[in-house]
């Protein structure tokens, strides 16, 4: 299984309710603590693709190796969504 911590890449705090899906390992998604704490299911030894997603955040896939029974860290830091531009001033007509 994987476990680790998601944390804000702009001020390192840890993020509660980060999704975290494994790609194709046919286990529940695991969420993050108050503590930014998460913690998967056991899977097999293999290389897996992690989602880690939040509303307000850019979504961030890692790929990681499982390579034993027991805890593979990986530790994640997620960005936040820029806000979008403000629309253009108006052009005047002559």
């Amino acid at each position: 299984r994987a476990v680790g911590i998601a944390a804000s890449a702009a001020n390192g705090q840890p993020l509660k309710g980060v999704e975290v899906e494994v790609m194709g390992a046919g286990i529940p998604k695991a969420h993050s603590n108050p503590q930014g704490k998460y913690r998967t299911h056991n899977m097999d030894i293999c290389i897996y693709e992690f989602r880690f997603s939040k509303p307000g955040y850019i979504t961030l896939t890692v790929s990681k190796e499982i390579v034993d029974d027991g805890d593979t860290e990986l530790n994640v830091q997620l960005v936040t969504e820029s806000a979008p531009p403000p629309p253009p001033p108006p052009v005047p007509h002559p």
